[in-house]
C-alpha cells in the first residue's frame, strides 16, 4: 500500500495529546507506528505472563 502524501497526513493526523503520550514528529508523518508500539508493549505483557505461569508451574513440581 502506498503511503499517503505527507501534506495529506499533516492536515489529517495533526500533533495532539492523547491519553497515551505525545505524538512525535514521526507518528505525523508514519501514524501507524504508534499502533507498532502499543503492539509491542501487549507482546511484553504476555510474554511476562507466560514466564510468570512457567515460574509457577516449576515452584510446584
Amino acid at each position: 500500500m502506498a503511503m499517503p502524501h505527507l501534506s495529506y497526513l499533516k492536515t489529517n493526523y495533526p500533533k495532539y495529546k492523547n491519553k497515551y503520550h505525545l505524538v512525535r514528529e514521526t507518528d505525523v508523518e508514519y501514524p501507524y507506528l504508534q499502533s507498532i508500539e502499543k503492539y509491542d508493549e501487549v507482546a511484553d505483557n504476555i510474554e511476562i505472563a507466560i514466564d510468570n505461569i512457567f515460574k509457577k508451574y516449576l515452584e510446584k513440581n
